[in-house]
C-alpha cells in the first residue's frame, strides 16, 4: 500500500510540476501593484505609463530570448487586479523569420516542458505545453506566429502564458 501511494504521489507532483505558476518572478494571480515592483526592478522603468490593465516593456531579455515586446496583463474583478496573461514577441521581417523564431523558441521551452505541435487553420505550426494553473484540463502556454493585421504590420513570433481565469463570475 505505502509503494502504490507513493508512486501516485509522484505521479501528482510530476503533473503539479508543469501548472505554469509564474513567469519573470511574478506569480499569476499576483495584483498590479506587486508584479509592476518587481518586473520594474528586473527590466527598469517601462517605456511609458500603461494603464492598470498592462504592464509594457520593450526589448528585454527573458530565459536567454531576447523580446522586443513584453506585455503583462490583468485580469479585474472590482477594484482588485490579477495577473493572469503574458505576451513575450519577436518582430520578424517575413513568415520564414517568425517560423524560424517561433521554432527557436520552442526549443529553448522544450527543454522544460513537452511540447505539443499543431497546425493551425492559417496553416502556421503552434506549440502547447504546460498547465493552466487556473484549470489542469488547459494548455499553460504556446508558441505561435504572429500574422499581420494588416498592411504593413510586421510578422512575429509570439510565447503566450494565458489567459488564466482568476475572477469566477457565476450566477
Amino acid at each position: 500500500m505505502k509503494k502504490l501511494f507513493c508512486l501516485l504521489l509522484m505521479i501528482a507532483s510530476s503533473f503539479a510540476a508543469l501548472a505554469q505558476t509564474s513567469i519573470a518572478g511574478v506569480a499569476f494571480g499576483s495584483d498590479y501593484t506587486s508584479a509592476k515592483n518587481i518586473l520594474e526592478n528586473k527590466y527598469g522603468q517601462q517605456k511609458w505609463d500603461s494603464d492598470k490593465n498592462s504592464i509594457h516593456f520593450e526589448n528585454k531579455e527573458y530565459g536567454g530570448i531576447y523580446f522586443n515586446d513584453l506585455f503583462f496583463d490583468f485580469q479585474y474583478s472590482g477594484t482588485r487586479g490579477y495577473f493572469n496573461k503574458c505576451i513575450f514577441v519577436i518582430w520578424c521581417n517575413d513568415a520564414n523569420e517568425a517560423k524560424e523564431r517561433r521554432d527557436y523558441i520552442a526549443s529553448v521551452v522544450g527543454k522544460y516542458y513537452d511540447l505539443y505541435e499543431k497546425i493551425l487553420d492559417n496553416g502556421f505550426k503552434m506549440y502547447q505545453g504546460g498547465d493552466d494553473p487556473t484549470n489542469v484540463d488547459n494548455y499553460g502556454f504556446f508558441i505561435d506566429v504572429l500574422v499581420p493585421s494588416g498592411k504593413g504590420s510586421p510578422y512575429g513570433a509570439r510565447l503566450f502564458y494565458g489567459p488564466y481565469n482568476y475572477v469566477t463570475e457565476n450566477f
